[in-house]
Formats: structure tokens, sequence, C-alpha cells
């Protein structure tokens, strides 16, 4: 879904692979990015991808870069601690939902009935005004 954003810009494969020359220490990475590289290097290096150093270094500039890309220029919110962990929790329950399972994701995630439905009904919309915005985009 994620690569749709892209296919017309003719232009983020050039920015990409420049992106992966740049040094971190000058100041052509602005220091929220330099963060970013640095924190999606270290979760490559060490989490279930376990990259090399420069591997992982390469593709966090790629994926900075191209978040800075579609991101950029927009004040946007990024949940953390509990909202987080509730986000992810709301995007698993989705995903493993199939129609008939309501009473298991009760029991799994520690929910009322209402709970997950109203969770269902959030990302269902979610979902559909993602998908609404590629007709009209």
């Amino acid at each position: 879904m994620q690569n749709e954003l892209f296919e017309e810009d003719k232009n983020l494969d050039e920015l990409l692979s420049k992106a992966e020359d740049i040094e971190l220490g000058t100041t052509a990475w602005p220091q929220t990015l330099a963060e970013l590289v640095s924190i999606f290097k270290d979760e490559m290096m060490s989490g279930a991808v376990a990259l090399d150093e420069d591997k992982a270094l390469s593709l966090a500039k790629r994926l900075v870069a191209r978040q800075a890309h579609h991101m950029g220029g927009r004040q946007f919110y990024l949940p953390r601690d509990e909202r987080l962990r509730k986000a992810i929790r709301d995007v698993e329950i989705w995903q493993r939902y199939n129609g008939r399972n309501v009473a298991e994701l009760q029991r799994e995630f520690d929910l009322t009935a209402q709970q997950v439905y109203a969770i269902l009904r959030e990302q269902r919309q979610l979902e559909r005004d993602r998908r609404q915005a590629k007709l009209f985009g």
C-alpha cells in the first residue's frame, strides 16, 4: 500500500540514492532527521532484521528520506507509551479479526465485546479513509 504513495514520483529514487551518500555529521542532515536515522539504524542492527552496521545505516537513511519526502512540511503526532501500545493493539485486533472471533479477541486482549466492536469500527473507518483518499488524490 505504501508503494502506491510514491508510484508517480520519479525523483524519489534519485533522492533516496543521494540520501545514502550524506554524512550524518554534516549540516546537510537536520538534527531530527539524524536522530531518526540513528534510531532506525540501531533497531535494524539489534532487532529481528539484524543487519550489519553499513547496511543498517544505508537503509536507515533511505527510510528517513522516504518518510521526510512523504511527511515533510507537515505537523503530525506520533503517539508514545500507553497511546502507542493501544494503537498497536488496535491494529493487531483489526488484522486478526475474521468476522467470527470477537470472543477470542476479548479474552486475549482482556476487553469487553463492546470495546472490541468499537476498535473494529474505528479501524474500519481508518481503512475506509485510507482507501477513499486514493480515489480522489
